[in-house]
């Protein structure tokens, strides 16, 4: 594990707090709701501010940020990890995961891994290409499953393609750890629900949350 500076420790954390309460409060005032729509379920106090701390202070701990490239991979995850978590948070209020982040933080990834790509920025060419591939072949594997399986939106395939792409930068090992993960989640927390009859078999579950948990805790791993 890497020894980050302090002072840039403090620094993420600060941000991500400040960004956390921003969501927080973008949340409570509905600015993710469509005219008319009312939320499925309400999110408790600190359900997106305390997972987005956690997770850029941990990103910040565990993954190297010495050169041009790490730091730009490094900032990668954190745009990753925190715009998951207000995307979880959506999906958990409405059940949808909306254009208006998901494309501009999949094109955002794609730019920025295809510089990695090129090598102009240091090493790392090949784990970016790699990283590209897989966020490619992580978006066409959803949507082929939504295809076959149904109950799985177009929303699920677009986030796939960002999380798939920075699994990717540290492996196809990773890349399918994440996926199985997310699957494994989403399935134990159904059989919870369906157990404890909050739920039947056409229930619909929200993916999102599902995939970002199983991307971080693959890129933990």
């Amino acid at each position: 594990m890497p020894h980050p500076d302090p002072s840039f420790l403090v620094a993420a954390v600060v941000l991500a707090a400040l960004t956390g309460v921003g969501l927080e409060s973008c949340h409570r005032r509905g600015t993710h709701l469509r005219a008319g729509e009312v939320p499925r379920r309400r999110l408790p106090a600190g359900a997106l501010l305390v997972p987005t701390v956690a997770t850029a202070a941990w990103f910040v701990l565990i993954l190297p940020h010495d050169t041009v490239t790490e730091r730009l991979v490094l900032g990668l995850h954190l745009l990753v990890g925190v715009a998951t978590v207000a995307l979880a948070g959506i999906d958990v209020a409405v059940h949808r995961l909306p254009d208006t982040l998901t494309v501009p933080l999949t094109g955002t990834v794609l730019v920025a891994f295809g510089l990695t790509a090129t090598g102009l920025l240091g090493p790392g060419g090949e784990a970016g290409r790699r990283a590209l591939l897989a966020g490619v072949v992580a978006s066409l594997s959803l949507l082929v499953a939504a295809l076959v399986l149904g109950g799985i939106g177009l929303g699920d395939v677009k986030l796939a393609c960002p999380l798939g792409a920075v699994l990717g930068w540290h492996g196809w090992d990773t890349l399918l750890t994440g996926a199985a993960l997310a699957w494994l989640l989403a399935a134990l927390v159904a059989l919870c629900a369906l157990v404890r009859g909050a739920a039947h078999r056409g229930t619909a579950i929200p993916l999102g949350p599902f995939l970002g948990l199983g991307a971080l805790f693959a890129v933990v791993l």
